[in-house]
């Protein structure tokens, strides 16, 4: 009986500060908080709102887009790492590599046609962005603080 009492006693302290944190939480919400903004554009230049994302990801954005024969290419590179191993291993490493490689394939081509076609829209994007910024003379720079860039003409970098 006297632990039912203090167990009651518990929870309903837990269930007013609970009540008491939700309140408080409630009042948070409504605070305008101020980020920095991800582009400045210093530029007469236009951009489109894909172009905007691409430029928002950062300078050290790695696009998703893989070259046609990317495949043919790492089975090359990887020839190229085998021939330079003791004789002795290198059938074994050519056999694994192979089976890794054909692991990819697989997946590479059981891939959905949206996500290809996502990653050359993007590739496209992206050489639209660079080739507004070398016909106007501008480049893309890192701000001195935060993540943002800022693009900027030549002549104002001088």
């Amino acid at each position: 009986m006297f632990v039912r009492k203090g167990m009651d006693r518990r929870y309903k302290m837990i269930e007013k500060k609970i009540k008491w944190l939700e309140d408080k939480m409630k009042e948070r919400v409504g605070d305008n908080q101020k980020f920095y903004t991800r582009v400045i554009n210093d530029t007469s230049i236009i951009f489109s709102q894909k172009e905007l994302v691409i430029l928002s990801r950062g300078l050290k954005c790695n696009l998703h887009y893989k070259d046609k024969h990317w495949i043919k290419s790492l089975a090359l590179e990887a020839e190229t790492a085998i021939s330079k191993l003791n004789p002795t291993e290198q059938e074994l490493i050519r056999y694994q590599v192979a089976q890794n490689i054909l692991n990819l394939y697989k997946e590479y081509t059981n891939k959905k046609i949206y996500n290809i076609k996502k990653d050359t829209n993007e590739r496209l994007t992206c050489n639209g962005v660079r080739h507004k910024l070398l016909i106007n003379s501008v480049v893309v720079i890192k701000a001195d603080k935060g993540s943002t860039s800022v693009v900027i003409n030549i002549s104002k970098c001088l």
